[in-house]
């Protein structure tokens, strides 16, 4: 199990092929509309992820599945 910080998403989203998008601000901006509801945990002031959540949240969301 890896975690990733919310400002290493993007490139964490890039390894996986998604090349844009998922941006520190916009993720902020998603977890606080409810749009991005992929578990964290938070240390200090910085969120982590856990690799396997975002990608399962990312197979749940029609415009990144083919």
């Amino acid at each position: 199990m890896q975690r990733v910080s919310i400002s290493q998403v993007q490139k964490f989203m890039r390894d996986i092929g998604i090349p844009r998008g998922f941006e520190q601000g916009t993720l902020n901006r998603k977890i606080r509309n409810g749009t991005f509801n992929v578990p964290y945990i938070k240390i200090g002031l910085v969120k982590y992820f856990k690799e396997d959540d975002i990608i399962q949240w990312l197979e749940g969301q029609d415009k990144y599945n083919d």
